[in-house]
């Protein structure tokens, strides 16, 4: 019997792994939701083989992350961490400022429709 966590946060279960494809064909579950099965551990429903057929045709398989192991996830942060990076406080500033005038008018516009919108809801 399997227990699942829905989207809401609660826990579902135990129910047969036909209601588990039920939920799965009604968008209900993904690759994604915390699956239990017989007081295990919770694991994405992407791990469980028998469901694989039904999440493909779902499309959902494609939407699981992928798993990296720990040795390889330290691996990966400090090679991102060895990296020499500098930010300018000025550059970021410039920057933005040359976006603001590339779209003065869109941003000339938007500022009007806020400023009215507070005009309008001031008066009520």
């Amino acid at each position: 019997m399997y227990k699942i966590i829905g989207a809401d946060g609660n826990e579902y279960g135990p129910v047969s792994i036909d209601q588990v494809r039920r939920w799965i064909a009604e968008g209900r579950a993904d690759a994604r939701t915390k699956v239990q099965i017989d007081g295990g551990e919770w694991k994405p429903l992407s791990e469980f083989p028998e469901f694989g057929a039904d999440l493909a045709s779902k499309g959902a398989v494609a939407s699981a992350p992928p798993r990296v192991a720990i040795t390889e996830a330290d691996r990966i942060a400090a090679e991102i961490l060895a990296r020499d990076y500098c930010i300018y406080i000025g550059d970021c500033f410039s920057r933005g400022w040359q976006l603001v005038k590339k779209s003065f008018w869109l941003t000339a516009g938007a500022t009007a429709v806020m400023l009215l919108i507070c005009v309008a809801l001031a008066s009520i």
